[in-house]
C-alpha cells in the first residue's frame, strides 16, 4: 500500500512554520540542531522558516515538542508523552502562551487595599 502526504492548507502551513519559529527563538534551538534532532531536512526546515511551502510532517512536530520539552495535559502510561499527541494537540502546545489578563484586586484576598497610607 502506499502512503501519501496529507495535504494540509498552505495558509495555515505558513503559520505553523511562524509558530515554531517562534518556539525556536525562545529556546534559541536551530536549525541545524532541530534537524539533527527530528531527523528532518535541513533544506526542508529553511524553507518552511523563509515562509516557502514545506511540509510539517505530524512526526515532525512531536520531535519538535519533545524538544522544546512541551506536554500535554493527559496522563500518560508507558509509551512516550509526546508519541501520541495529534497535529492539533502539537500545534496548540507550540503556540505562544496566551497574553494574562489584566490582575483584578479581590477584596477578600488583598486586605492591604483597605490602608490609606
Amino acid at each position: 500500500m502506499i502512503r501519501r502526504p496529507v495535504e494540509h492548507d498552505p495558509a495555515e502551513e505558513r503559520t505553523n512554520w511562524q509558530i515554531l519559529r517562534w518556539r525556536m527563538n525562545v529556546h534559541r534551538v536551530t536549525p541545524q540542531r532541530l534537524a539533527e534532532y527530528a531527523e528532518y531536512p535541513i533544506w526542508r526546515i529553511e524553507r518552511g522558516l523563509r515562509g516557502q511551502p514545506a511540509t510539517l510532517t505530524d512526526e515532525f512536530l512531536r520531535h519538535c515538542v519533545s524538544l522544546f520539552g512541551l506536554t500535554s495535559g493527559r496522563n500518560e502510561g508507558s509509551e512516550s508523552a509526546s508519541d501520541s499527541l495529534t497535529r492539533a494537540e502539537c500545534i496548540d502546545l507550540l503556540k505562544p502562551p496566551k497574553a494574562m489578563p489584566p490582575q483584578q484586586v479581590d477584596f477578600w484576598k488583598n486586605p492591604d487595599i483597605l490602608n490609606d497610607d
